[in-house]
């Protein structure tokens, strides 16, 4: 009993042993395969074959568990180191990045620098007068050019001379005609000769200011009067001189009867009446030197718009009301 149970325990120490001998190398050693190692590559120490026991397989597992500790210490290690070398990788990758950031935000920083400098810069005095300056020099340089080119073309110098000398004349030429310079005894001659004494002072307002507010009408009439061309008729009475008392005695009215004197009204047609006051109209112009031509009918200057600035009245600045206080 005692033998069976010493064999059974070596038994169970072998199969223990064997479970854990799964290495190429002792199984090929223990079935002397021709690629198998020599006794001394793989037992720590040489024997007879014969002599190997259990105990030098116990060895042999004892060595490669403590060099597989190794190895794996080794991997362990290798993938600390690696995984220390992914940190400092990354580590590297974040810094780098950090400073592009930074590159960047200070890249930004810089152009908002020099943007705000520019724009002081721009919005500064000296570069507003800067500006002005040089807009000024390229306009005098295109003025010069532009003279230059003028003064050598003969030419044009010929036509400014004339337009200067036509504008002069022009702004120094009369745009109106003074006001008739008649004394008030002379003019009462000529109202009393050529209508009567029975006119009232409106009436010959009228009649004044008809004539001195029609002037281009007297133009014509008096032209008319003066033929220079052959072909040319003279007319006393012209169309222009009956259309301005037909539309005088419409707008007198009533009052027109006092535009003939006792002779006249022999005449009772009304083409006559209007024909005769073209006459005394006439006349009246004729007084006042109202016309363009002199006492020997030669022409002397075409009438203009007769000025009013000697007859302009004064205007005073008053209370409407008659109440005042005291």
């Amino acid at each position: 009993m005692v033998l069976n149970t010493d064999f059974l325990s070596s038994l169970t120490c072998w199969k223990a042993l064997f479970n854990h001998a799964h290495y190429p190398q002792i199984k090929a050693w223990l079935d002397a395969s021709s690629d198998a190692e020599s006794d001394s590559e793989v037992q720590a120490e040489t024997k007879d074959p014969d002599h190997y026991t259990i105990v030098d397989l116990a060895e042999w597992l004892k060595r490669k568990d403590v060099a597989k500790g190794k190895r794996s210490a080794a991997t362990s290690s290798c993938a600390g180191k690696k995984s220390g070398c992914k940190q400092e990788k990354r580590k590297k990758e974040r810094k780098v990045s950090s400073e592009e950031s930074d590159e960047s935000s200070g890249g930004k920083k810089l152009k908002l620098k020099l943007k705000a400098k520019a724009k002081l810069k721009k919005n500064s005095p000296v570069s507003v007068w800067t500006q002005t300056f040089l807009v000024a020099l390229s306009w005098l340089t295109h003025f010069g050019l532009m003279t230059f080119f003028v003064l050598s073309q003969h030419w044009i110098i010929i036509w400014l001379l004339i337009w200067f000398q036509m504008a002069s004349l022009v702004h120094g030429a009369q745009t109106e005609t003074p006001f008739p310079d008649i004394y008030f005894s002379a003019f009462n001659r000529i109202i009393e000769s050529t209508f009567g004494s029975n006119i009232s002072l409106a009436t010959v307002l009228t009649l004044l200011f008809t004539i001195t507010e029609n002037v281009h009408l007297l133009n014509l009439h008096f032209r008319q009067q003066h033929p220079e061309f052959q072909g040319e008729n003279k007319t006393q009475t012209t169309g222009w001189m009956i259309a301005l008392a037909r539309a005088l005695i419409d707008q007198l009215g009533s009052t027109a009867i006092s535009l003939y004197n006792d002779e006249d009204k022999d005449d009772s047609t009304s083409q006559a009446k209007v024909k005769l006051l073209a006459g005394k109209l006439n006349d009246m112009a004729v007084n006042l030197n109202l016309t363009p031509y002199d006492d020997q009918d030669a022409y002397m200057v075409k009438l203009l718009p007769i000025s009013l600035k000697a007859i302009q009245p004064v205007h005073m600045i008053c209370p409407g009301s008659l109440i005042t206080t005291q």
